[in-house]
């Protein structure tokens, strides 16, 4: 939903250079099979969707008393503290990972490790396996990572030293490290569960959600915003969430013949 009317009304974010857009967000959770609208939360342009993820679901729970089994929503959500969510709360989560980069790295990367599930463990290119770690608080988001170690004698004899190790700037090697969270286990379970023809089954239907927001653009007012501040910006949304729900409960209700937009 963009906004026009008032400059102080929204909040800017730069999506790409010179092109500054200003406006509201209306997040949603969407019953797969009906297509009905379960929560929504309001939020200005420039806030993150990943940040929303867990409001919207306890919003579900909390009003609806239903507990989503699965998740099914784009990379952008995909954050290890909405996956640990997900997890921690038996519900399986069906999002993709952000595509890898086709740039070469100076040494290998840690899709290049083999981490245990019990996260115990890492093996490099080489097969080398290393248990020795310590555990430090990330200064970013104040969590704890797992810092793992090989053994630098080891390393210096290996074929692929040049692809694993970095060197200061004396030109000596430096210790190889592998830096994962205290919480990679909901990644390797999303590594898992995206091989899966569920996983792939549950993707193709995330455009209904798509289709929510379409309809309501197209036909209930949410291409511009005409109320002032956020405030005003939820009920515009919510009373256009309600009318897209009861157009979508009548067309469920009534024959393929009669359908209302």
């Amino acid at each position: 939903m963009s906004q026009d009317c008032w400059p102080d009304a929204a909040r800017i974010l730069n999506k790409s250079p010179g092109n500054i857009k200003k406006g509201y967000k209306d997040h949603i959770i969407v019953d797969e099979d009906s297509e009905i609208i379960l929560s929504s939360i309001q939020t200005p342009f420039n806030v993150g969707d990943e940040k929303v993820l867990c409001g919207l679901v306890d919003k579900v729970n909390v009003n609806l008393g239903l507990k989503p089994e699965e998740i099914s929503a784009d990379k952008v959500y995909g954050t290890i503290d909405n996956r640990v969510f997900l997890k921690d709360n038996d519900m399986t989560a069906n999002i993709p990972f952000y595509n890898e980069s086709n740039r070469k790295l100076a040494v290998f990367g840690i899709k290049d490790f083999n981490i245990s599930e019990d996260l115990k463990t890492v093996t490099c290119p080489n097969r080398i396996t290393t248990n020795k770690y310590s555990v430090l608080k990330n200064k970013s988001n104040d969590k704890e990572d797992y810092h793992f170690r090989f053994d630098k004698k080891v390393c210096l004899k290996c074929p692929h030293v040049e692809q694993c190790l970095r060197k200061n700037k004396n030109g000596k090697y430096l210790v190889r490290k592998v830096e994962i969270s205290s919480r990679y286990d909901v990644v390797l379970d999303g590594l898992k569960r995206n091989q899966t023809v569920a996983f792939r089954e549950a993707s193709n239907k995330r455009y209904k959600v798509e289709r929510r927001f379409a309809t309501m653009v197209r036909n209930h007012g949410l291409r511009r915003c005409r109320f002032l501040k956020l405030a005003g910006a939820k009920i515009h949304i919510t009373l256009a969430n309600m009318a897209c729900n009861n157009v979508r409960m009548v067309n469920l209700l009534t024959p393929s013949s009669f359908a209302m937009s």
